[in-house]
C-alpha cells in the first residue's frame, strides 16, 4: 500500500452529513494528491498501484461491515467498478459520480504529458483554468467564488512530475478501452450514477449513459446547475440522493431481519 492520505477534502461536505446518518466513512487522497506523499518514481502513479491502495483500504476499514458503499469520481470510477466486479454479491451499492469510459476520452490529452516537467509546469495555471471552466457549471463561477479558488489552489499544488506520470500511464489499465465494457457487465451490485447536467469532462450523455446502460442494475440521475463537480457544487442535492440510493439499497436487509 503507497499510504495515501486521510485528508480528503473535497468529500468535506458528504463526510459530516453521511457520518450524522450513522453511515461510517473512509475518504482519502490518492497518492500524489492532497497530503498524501509524492515520490519522483513515475511507477508509484501507475493505475494498478493506485489500484491496489484502494484494495488494501477496503481490506484494512471496510472487511468487517455487513453493508459496503463505494462511492468514486471520475477516473476513480474505474477502479471502483474493477474493486466491485471482485467483490461480487458482498458489495451493497456502488455510486459512480461524473462516470468516466476509457473508450471515449482522455487519449487526446495524454500527448500533452510527453511534454518535460519543466514546460508543464509553466503551463500549469493555464492547464488549471481550462480544467476549472470546464469542471464547474457557469452558476458555480458566479455563486461559489471561495470554492472555485480553493479547488484552482489545489490544482496549481499539484506537482507535474506526479500529474505527469499519472496521465501518461492511465490508459494502461485498460487496453483495449472496450474491455472496460465487460467489466461494467460483470458488476453485481446495484449502482447510481450521478451527473452534473452540464458535465463536460465526462459528459453524461456519452459518458454517463454509456455506463449506465452496460450495468445491470443502474439508475441515472442528473443534477441541474452543475458540471462535474457536482458533489461540491449541489451538495445539498447529491446528498440527499445519496442518502436515498442507500437507503434503498439496504431495505431488503432490513426486511429479511424483520422477517427472521
Amino acid at each position: 500500500m503507497q499510504r495515501p492520505s486521510w485528508h480528503n477534502s473535497q468529500f468535506r461536505e458528504q463526510v459530516g452529513p453521511l457520518q450524522a446518518a450513522g453511515v461510517a466513512t473512509v475518504a482519502y487522497d490518492f497518492l500524489g494528491c492532497g497530503s498524501s506523499a509524492k515520490p519522483r518514481d513515475a511507477t508509484a502513479y501507475a493505475p494498478g498501484e493506485l489500484f491496489a491502495d484502494l484494495e488494501a483500504v477496503h481490506d484494512q476499514y471496510c472487511k468487517e461491515h455487513q453493508a459496503v458503499f463505494l462511492v468514486a469520481h471520475s477516473f476513480g470510477t474505474c477502479l471502483a467498478v474493477r474493486l466491485a466486479v471482485q467483490l461480487g454479491s458482498a458489495l451493497t451499492g456502488l455510486v459512480l459520480i461524473g462516470a468516466f469510459h476509457p473508450a471515449l476520452g482522455g487519449g487526446a490529452m495524454r500527448g500533452l504529458f510527453l511534454l518535460p516537467e519543466t514546460v508543464l509546469g509553466w503551463l500549469q495555471p493555464l492547464l488549471t483554468r481550462q480544467f476549472m471552466g470546464l469542471a464547474f457549471h457557469a452558476n458555480s463561477h458566479r455563486r461559489r467564488p471561495e470554492l472555485l479558488a480553493q479547488e484552482a489552489r489545489y490544482s496549481n499544488a499539484n506537482l507535474p512530475h506526479m500529474f505527469r506520470a499519472f496521465y501518461r500511464q492511465v490508459g494502461e489499465f485498460f487496453e483495449p478501452p472496450e474491455s472496460y465494457d465487460e467489466l461494467l457487465r460483470a458488476v453485481a451490485a446495484p449502482a447510481l450514477v450521478i451527473s452534473g447536467n452540464t458535465d463536460r469532462l465526462t459528459p453524461l450523455d456519452s459518458m454517463g449513459a454509456r455506463v449506465t446502460g452496460l450495468l445491470p442494475r443502474a439508475r441515472l440521475i442528473s443534477l441541474a446547475h452543475a458540471g462535474h463537480q457536482v458533489f461540491q457544487e449541489e451538495p445539498e442535492a447529491f446528498n440527499a440522493a445519496l442518502l436515498n440510493f442507500m437507503t434503498s439499497c439496504l431495505a431488503p436487509c432490513l426486511d429479511a431481519r424483520e422477517a427472521a
